[in-house]
């Protein structure tokens, strides 16, 4: 049987402060698993490659970089850092209307 964190909480009460640590523990486990799944409701998505700004494994905690096609537009690091190295190397920069997402 799974406890809710507010149920555990309740049992923690009764039990003492050994499982009090634990169920504080549970709790704030809770709240971060709940932020981390709003993060990545809301989290933008790259128009040039259709993931996650800055990246998938962090979606939306941090800004992603400047797409050098128009100097405006906000890619995730990964397009960002290969749109640098086809910049560095004097090659062709895919333009935003060659994008998935172009609007």
């Amino acid at each position: 049987m799974e406890l809710t964190p507010w149920e555990a909480f309740a049992v923690g009460m009764l039990v003492g402060p050994f499982v009090m640590l634990t169920v504080v523990t549970l709790v704030d486990e809770y709240r971060f698993k709940k932020e981390e799944r709003l993060r990545m409701i809301y989290a933008p998505v790259c128009p040039r490659c259709l993931g996650y700004i800055p990246n998938n494994d962090t979606p939306g905690l941090y800004p992603g970089a400047l797409s050098r096609a128009d100097n405006h537009t906000e890619i995730c690091s990964e397009c960002g850092s290969d749109e640098a190295r086809l910049h560095f190397l004097g090659r062709y920069v895919q333009p935003r209307t060659e994008w998935p997402i172009t609007g």
